[in-house]
């Protein structure tokens, strides 16, 4: 009878172990199960797309507001434009307008993080049809060949008040593309090999033309000489886009250095 009791309790122990072991799998697996799926949601993409409604062009700035909540910041681009920034779950969305009314919509935190569908927006204010195979990945050569584009660098000598220069794309509807929409996409010159295509489109230039004629002038002729647009477009072609602007007055955000005289 004895060791009929001890081989029950055996029995009894290997049958609570194995329960617990069961147990603490699950546990241990529902944990797991949990991290992912918030390592998940930490990492999703947040669409801004849905922000890039054209039909907020024009409007009073307190609708945009109603969709978007309060600025974070503003800042002052010319002495009537102004620009606020939206955060919108770590990314952002920035807006300018004059006296209240709503002349542009973009945001500068295009990453896998921050993602926009640029082909979608283009082909909503244009007669194109615009695509590209990753919309965190366009490039100022897929705004060019679909669109044109002119090119501008808002400094080549920026001295302390700005520590990088910035590559600029720019490209202006005509009338029918309503009322002359503008779209500027840029990127800093500080990232990918950004620098390495800023230098050789400097000595380039210096040697084509002058010094002189670089740091005043590049960005004036350059609107209306294509030889000078084709050139240029050789070097950014692959620049991928940081910062993407649709609206009106979309260029004056940036500081560009010119002597147009």
């Amino acid at each position: 009878m004895l060791l009929k009791n001890i081989f029950l309790l055996l029995a009894l122990s290997v049958s609570f172990a194995a329960t617990a072991a069961t147990a603490a799998t699950a546990a241990t697996a529902a944990t797991a199960a949990t991290a992912a799926t918030a390592a998940t949601a930490a990492t999703a993409a947040t669409d801004l797309s849905k922000y890039f409604n054209l039909d907020l062009l024009g409007s009073n700035l307190k609708y945009v507001e109603s969709r978007l909540g309060t600025a974070m910041y503003s800042r002052d681009i010319t002495e009537n434009l102004v620009e606020n920034t939206y955060p919108i779950d770590g990314c952002k969305i920035l807006v300018g307008f004059e006296e209240d009314k709503v002349q542009y919509l973009g945001t500068n935190t295009i990453s896998k993080k921050c993602s926009i569908r640029i082909n979608e927006i283009i082909n909503n204010g244009y007669d194109t049809n615009f695509q590209n195979k990753e919309n965190q990945n366009i490039k100022f050569g897929d705004i060019y060949s679909s669109l044109g584009a002119n090119y501008y660098i808002d400094c080549f000598s920026c001295g302390a008040y700005k520590a990088d220069p910035t590559l600029i794309a720019h490209y202006e509807g005509g009338r029918a593309h309503r009322n002359h929409l503008e779209i500027t996409v840029s990127a800093s010159t500080n990232t990918n090999n950004n620098y390495d295509r800023f230098f050789e489109i400097e000595d380039f230039f210096k040697k084509k033309y002058t010094e002189s004629w670089l740091y005043d002038s590049f960005n004036c002729p350059i609107n209306n000489e294509v030889k000078s647009i084709e050139l240029t477009h050789k070097y950014l072609k692959d620049v991928e886009v940081e910062s993407f602007f649709i609206g009106y007055k979309t260029l004056e955000r940036y500081e560009i250095d010119q002597n147009c005289i």
